[in-house]
């Protein structure tokens, strides 16, 4: 077995290695910043598990606190550090809590103190 950005990877003969487990996940977060890359460097291991939630058909997502750098400079970042990604898979976090608010509505409490 090997360990790779997070994941157990069993390895068969003559296959390319399988994360164990992974037709269990029905989604995925990874955060990017210093989980799929540090700076200017892709971390080791992060591009064969982004590769193996592909292959497999996990739905994903990368998650960033970054706000000052827009998602298409973070997705050009990501494919030149050997980690194809498009602007639609970057979640920034402002983005996740104003979808989340959209999705969840006002509270009525909240919208009576607001008054």
């Amino acid at each position: 077995m090997l360990r790779e950005a997070g994941l157990v990877f069993r390895i068969r003969t003559g296959e390319a290695p399988m994360p164990s487990g992974i037709d269990q996940i029905q989604g995925c977060l990874k955060d990017l910043d210093g989980t799929v890359h540090q700076e200017s460097w892709a971390i080791d291991g992060a591009a064969s598990a982004i590769a193996a939630l592909r292959t497999a058909g996990v739905p994903f997502r990368f998650a960033t606190n970054t706000t000052r750098i827009p998602r298409t400079a973070l997705a050009s970042r990501l494919s030149y550090l050997g980690i194809p990604a498009g602007p639609e898979e970057i979640l920034p976090a402002p983005a996740a809590a104003a979808c989340w608010i959209r999705s969840a509505g006002p509270c009525k409490d909240e919208a009576e103190h607001l008054k």
